[in-house]
Formats: structure tokens, sequence, C-alpha cells
């Protein structure tokens, strides 16, 4: 290397607060025979290229393609060849979590639909572009500015039309346009007055039903009505109360059925079948130990093809038993190591084509299943490399009983030490509260991998899916009615007793890691506990409950009562009393151990002014706290250049209390 590169290294280095350095925990001293991976393998998304979407008519594929500073979507034929694929530069897209679908076909087989959140404050833009457009051209249908724009469902089969909703017009209702992708025009269908919480598209490409909250208040009955294409006039089907849980799929009013995900009436959802003309509901399939994680349906159906659940690694249940033994003999035979599952994925109108991806516990292939010939053909082996493979550990479901008798399950990372060694360990916190952890492959560029970058730098990382969590069923969830400051974090301390006690954790090396609700967590776990934790990163917590109730966006009137509920808020002004002092700010001087902080500018969940209180009150009290803000993101930090400056912070302040080993900075990982 030449020295004026070697000076640059250094320098930025220096700047960047350091370069890699060993652990200095005890137990990690054969750590440095694990490949230490840069964060960016792990963050940054590089050169990822998955996630194929077919065409309904089965011809094509979409996938997503992300390097570096590059975020685009691929198309090619089926019969084509990779070297055919045309790429579309799109920047980055929206997540699945807060609008649904992110990427899509259109009806045609020819135009494909993304969503993008270009500042992070959750006001998404639609934008479509044609396959075949030789000069690549995108074009936004909704640049509104202010306004929350979400995907709903195709138009008539085999048409350039989609329906979507926005509150473009009032930010507390979602009214329902038709766009046409074709010639990028738009028509308002209905308007909604601020009570409807779902609507509904008929598999023929219309208006056919919503659900709404009988009354203005937000814990009243919710209603299930179905639109008459002969008069337009809306029709009860069904009446659920506030709580009660429906996920519509596919409606089809001709046939009189809708398919849906219920919790109505037992513990752990169903897939359902509910005939519109009396509301009753025929369970098409309910598995009793866990809530439904996916539910598949071909476009133009209501007859499903798959369903999967996570008790602990994921199940998948083919429907069409020959189906799911052809799927399943047939991936066996293409993939060298164990299957733990193969996932179902999008499948053309007809059924003859589908995506299917087994998964080992090394990493996840992608395939396109031919129906009628069985046969596989690789389309993406989004593995990491092999070198990779050897820094990766495996995410290991565990259980454990709560204090109160409640069976908590979880997921367990563990360095790459020898056996019967404490390490360092990190509890990681999901948000929500109402979410659950999933297992994963080991591979970099998934849900676990901020899991896994820290196990390669020699921390255990403990999931607990506490009470509150969705995915256990009801009796669990509901568990966590007033406890979210209570039991529920009783659950997340009996997990890390769990892990002392099997040996796992040092006990005077615990961190804690969350976001949103986790972000809570982390504070009231270091409030509650100050001498359990060594350290702590809060990112986008909650730290003030009355003011994360006073500032919710419009739109979420229609939630509101589930906070409520759980948070045991009512007209009562000593239930505003209860909420402050169980507001992390109240007992912030309780905090001593170190503390990291992080924020987006943007975020319209939790105010960034509750993270910039935590951290003028801790500076005051002179207590050990650092801040890192992001003028460009909201709730979540998407960008690959804020997300490995994030984790470069977090890998050093790990490093600093906890004692593992930091990758430092590199020039590679700036690389576009």
């Amino acid at each position: 290397m030449r020295p004026a590169v070697h000076g640059l290294i250094a320098a930025a280095c220096i700047a960047l607060a350091g370069c890699a350095t060993p652990p200095t925990h005890p137990a990690l001293a054969d750590l440095r025979e694990t490949p230490l991976v840069p964060v960016r393998t792990f963050i940054a998304d590089v050169d990822y290229s998955g996630g194929n979407r077919i065409s309904p008519d089965g011809t094509r594929l979409v996938w997503l393609q992300v390097s570096g500073t590059r975020v685009g979507l691929a198309t090619r034929e089926v019969d084509g060849s990779a070297a055919t694929a045309r790429r579309f530069e799109t920047g980055t897209i929206a997540g699945w979590s807060s609008v649904g679908i992110a990427y899509n076909w259109l009806s045609d087989s020819r135009h494909v639909m993304y969503v993008k959140d270009p500042l992070g404050d959750e006001n998404t833009q639609i934008h479509v572009f044609h396959a075949d457009d030789p000069d690549g051209a995108r074009h936004n249908l909704t640049p509104w500015p202010g306004a929350r724009s979400i995907y709903l469902a195709h138009g008539k089969p085999g048409t350039t039309q989609f329906f979507f909703q926005s509150n473009r017009r009032d930010r507390s209702a979602f009214d329902v346009y038709e766009a046409d992708a074709a010639t990028r025009t738009l028509r308002e269908v209905v308007r909604s007055d601020g009570d409807v919480t779902n609507w509904l598209i008929d598999i023929d490409g219309s208006l056919g039903g919503r659900i709404r909250v009988d009354g203005k208040e937000a814990n009243r009955d919710r209603l299930l009505e179905i639109l008459d294409p002969a008069t337009g006039e809306w029709r009860l089907a069904k009446r659920f109360g506030a709580f009660g849980y429906v996920s519509p799929l596919r409606l089809d009013r001709k046939a009189g059925i809708l398919v849906a995900n219920s919790g109505l009436g037992r513990n752990t959802t169903a897939l359902v079948s509910i005939d519109l003309a009396t509301g009753a509901e025929t369970e098409l399939f309910r598995d009793p130990r866990v809530d439904l994680t996916a539910s598949y349906v071909p476009l133009g159906s209501t007859v499903p093809y798959a369903v999967q659940v996570d008790p602990g690694y994921p199940e998948i249940r083919f429907f069409d038993e020959q189906l799911g033994r052809a799927v399943s003999s047939t991936s066996s035979r293409r993939v060298p190591e164990p299957i733990v599952a193969v996932g179902a994925g999008t499948a053309d109108r007809a059924m003859k084509r589908m995506i299917v991806r087994p998964m080992t516990v090394r990493g996840e292939r992608e395939f396109l299943f031919d129906r009628d010939s069985s046969g596989l053909t690789l389309l993406k082996d989004v593995r990491g490399s092999e070198a990779e493979a050897r820094a990766m550990v495996p995410v290991e479901p565990i259980a454990f009983q709560s204090r109160d008798g409640f069976a908590v399950h979880g997921y367990l990372l563990r360095p790459r030490v020898p056996e019967g060694r404490r390490v360092p360990m990190v509890v990681a916190i999901h948000g929500g509260p109402w979410q659950r952890d999933f297992w994963e492959p080991s591979e970099p560029n998934n849900g676990f991998a901020g899991s896994q970058l820290l196990a390669n730098r020699g921390y255990a990382v403990l999931h607990v899916n506490y009470r509150g969590s969705t995915g256990y069923g009801g009796k669990f969830m509901y568990a966590a009615v007033k406890e979210l400051g209570g039991r529920t974090q009783d659950d997340i301390e009996d997990g890390v007793q769990w892990a002392i006690a099997r040996g796992i954790a040092d006990p005077a090396r615990i961190g804690l890691l969350g976001d949103s609700f986790g972000g809570f967590s982390v504070l009231s776990q270091m409030v509650r506990s100050p001498e359990r934790y060594a350290c702590g990163v809060n990112i986008v917590g909650i730290a003030d409950w009355q003011r994360w109730l006073d500032e919710k966006p419009p739109y979420w009137r229609n939630q509101m009562h589930w906070w409520n509920l759980f948070l045991g808020v009512g007209a009562d002004p000593a239930d505003r009393d209860r909420l402050r002092d169980a507001s992390p700010l109240s007992r912030i001087d309780r905090i001593r151990s170190p503390l990291l902080v992080v924020h987006g500018a943007n975020d319209v969940r939790v105010a960034k002014q509750d993270s910039d209180e935590v951290v003028a009150r801790l500076q005051s009290l002179g207590r050990p706290v650092e801040y890192l803000v992001f003028a460009d993101e909201g709730h979540a930090i998407r960008k690959w250049q804020n997300r490995l400056r994030m984790w470069r912070a977090i890998e050093d302040f790990y490093a600093a209390c906890l004692g593992g080993r930091s990758g430092g900075f590199d020039l590679y990982q700036l690389a576009p």
C-alpha cells in the first residue's frame, strides 16, 4: 500500500473512533480465530439481490438489487437469462412493516409498482414503471407533500389499474383512489369519514367492502360491511368488538365469502372463510401453539395454497399435499444442507409457477418452482460468502418460564468461543409491543443482521418475545394490559436471569439494545435496575408516555383504543398521573451506566424531544451519555450510510462497556 493511502486510512481511523481493536473481556480471548467481518457486510446491504416476485401471468420476475449507494429493482423474463435483466434505479424503497407490500407486479404483468418514504416521515408515495420502457423511466403517481399513500390491491385482471388509499384530502382519513399505471391518471373512488379502518377490493377488481368503527369513539364495535354492486348501498355482514382481530385477505362478493385471518372467539388466530350472508366463520387452518405468520392466496381466488406459523423455527403447510410433497422433495434434492423449512412466495394467477425459498441454518435460496414439471430453477442464492458463513452463528429458539408461570419464547445467538464460558451479553428488545422476533438463517442483511454483527464482536444476543408480543395467542398478548412497564419488563429481566443461570451470560457485563417500544424498555430496565446493566442503546425510544399519546399522527385515531387499554388510560385524571410516573423521564436520574441514544429527526411516532430531554437531563447530572441524530431519517434508520454510522457507534460503545472487539473503520465501508 502506498504511504499516502496509509496516511489517509490512519486519519480516517482517528476521525471515526479508531481501527480494529481486540476484545478486552477474558472469555473472548479465542475470538480472534473467528473472522472479523466489517460492519458494512452485516448492515449496509452490500451487493444484496433477492426478494423475487413472479408476475400474474407467470412470465416475468422482479427483484430487489442493492449495492452500496445504488438501490433498484430488476426485471427479466422467466425464460430469459440473468444477463437479460433490466435494472430500474428506484432509491430506497419503504419497509414492509409500515406500508404493506413494498413492490410487486401489477395485473398486466408489464408494470411494476413500488412504495417510497422519501423523508422517513411515513408520508409514503407510490411509483410505477413499465418493465419494457427503454428509457427506464419511473413515475411518482402521488407526489403529495405531507400525505400518506398506501397500495391496496390490483384492479381488474389483465389491466394496468390498481387501488390505493391516501389521506391527501384529510390527514385523519384515507380515501380510496384508482390509478392507471399506463396513462398515469387517478380517479377518486370513495371518500372516508374517518371511521373506516380497512377498505376491501373484490377479486373482480372493484371496491367491495370495508371495516369501520361503529360511531365516533375508537373503542366502539367494528362493522364488516359489503358494498352492493346493484344498489351502491352498504350492507352489514358481521359485527365484532373493538379489540376483535380480523385481517381480510380476499373478498368474493359473487361467491359470498371473505377469506381472512381471524382471532375472534379463539386464542390463536385462524385462517377462516367468512360467510357474507350470516357472518359465520369456517376455520380453514389454526395452530393451537401460535398465531398465523402468513397466509398465501393466489390472485383472483379465495382458495389459500399455504400458511406459515413460527413456534420456534418456521413451519409451512401447503394445503395441496401433492404440491407440498413436490416442493419439499425437489428442494431437498437441490439443497445439500438440511432444510429447516421451504418458504412459500408469490405465485402466478394460474398456480403453475411460484417462488419457493428453502431455508437452512446457513441461509436461504430462491427458486422458481414449475408445478407441471416439478422443476426448480435457481434464481438467487442470497446466502453470504464462505468467509461470512464462518463468521455467522446459529439463531437458536429458546424458551423459559416467567416468574408468574408464562412460557416466554425467544432466540439466542452465541459468539464462537468454547462452551462453558460466560460471555458479555446484549439483550435485543423488539418494538411494538405488538410485534415479535422470528427465526432467521445465519446470513448477513436479514432481520438478525445487527445481532449477527454483535455475536461476531463477542456478545451473546438474547431476543425475548415478552408478554404483549403478538404471535403467541391472545392470552399471552393481553397479559400485558396495564403491565407494559411492569410484568412485560419482568419477562425481560427473567430472560436475563435465565441466561445467567444457564452459564451463558456474564452478570457483570449485560447490555441493552432496543428501538421504539424496545427503546422504552431499555430506559425502563436501566431505571428499574440501575446496577444490573453495564450500558444501553436506546433507538427512537419512548421516554414520556403522555407526550407520546398527545402527539400521534391524526390517522392513528382508530388505533389509539389499543394503547389506552394497554396503558390503562381513561377519563380519570389519576390515570395521567400514573402515566407520568410510568415514563422513564420521571426517574431518569436513576440511570448511571453509559447510554447511547439514537433518533431520526423526522420521526412521527416518537417525538425527538423525548430523546433530547433524556440526553439533556443525563448530561446535567454528569452521567455518561452519547447522542446520535440523523436529520434525514424518521422512526427507522434506513439509509445505508446512516446505518453504517449508527452501528459503528454501537460496536465501539459496547466494546468500551462490555469488552467485545471492534472492527474499527475501513475505507471499504464507505465505498459506493
